[in-house]
Order: C-alpha cells, then sequence, then structure tokens
C-alpha cells in the first residue's frame, strides 16, 4: 500500500487512515513485536511510567492513554488502580486492548480531535506512540 500524499506536503487525513489500516492490519500480531523486537524500549517505558511517572498522580486519578495501541501501559494504569481511558486510531488495536482488559477502557479516537471536555484527565501519557 503506497503511502499518501507526498513526501513534502502529505495529507493529514489521507495518513491517518493509511496509518489506522496498516496497524488493524497487524492488529493480530502486533503483542508479538514488543517482546521480539522491542524489549528494552518498551520495558523501559514501563519502569518510567511505573517509577516516575505514577508517583506523581493522586491515587485513582483519571489518565489518558494516547495512542494506546494494544493496551500494554493502558493496563499499567489499571492494575494501578487508575481510572484510565485509552485512544488509539486504529479500531483493530482497540479490539485486541479490550479484549486482553476485559473491558471498554479503550476506543477508537484521534488525538487531534479528542472527544473529551478540558480537564477530563488528571495526566496524559502518549510513552511509545510517537
Amino acid at each position: 500500500m503506497p503511502v499518501p500524499g507526498n513526501t513534502i506536503t502529505p495529507n493529514p487525513d489521507l495518513l491517518k487512515k493509511y496509518n489506522a489500516d496498516v496497524y488493524d492490519d497487524a492488529s493480530g500480531v502486533y503483542d508479538t513485536y514488543e517482546g521480539l523486537f522491542f524489549p528494552y524500549l518498551f520495558g523501559r517505558i514501563r519502569e518510567l511510567i511505573a517509577g516516575r511517572f505514577m508517583p506523581a498522580l493522586p491515587p485513582g486519578a483519571p489518565v489518558l492513554d494516547v495512542g494506546c495501541g494494544t493496551g500494554q501501559q493502558t493496563h499499567l494504569f489499571q492494575s494501578a488502580g487508575f481510572a484510565v481511558t485509552g485512544i488509539d486510531i486504529s479500531a483493530g488495536l482497540v479490539r485486541v486492548a479490550n479484549r486482553k482488559m476485559g473491558a471498554n477502557v479503550c476506543m477508537v479516537s484521534d488525538a487531534c480531535h479528542l472527544p473529551f471536555r478540558d480537564g477530563s484527565f488528571a495526566a496524559v501519557s502518549c510513552a511509545g506512540s510517537t
């Protein structure tokens, strides 16, 4: 599948759709990449979230996980007792995340157009998504 737009001025909406489609296609095997290719990166991200980010928040605080993917960090926040909501542009990844967590904690959303009121969250995490 060719990347939409051109390399100088890509069409942002087409690029978002392209990225969502690519991650939808990979959603069934996405978690295998974390263990195979990125053990240091994602392990380090989890250490930083648990060791530095979470301790700075009040217990049970509402947290938004932007680019939640299959819910790796979303689950980390949930298991630590935070009121977490995950968003991702890929419906396939969101389905995997919600299936793994046994709840509708994650939803499909464009990070550039959030469906939440200002001040809805005490903190926002976007770790490993950019």
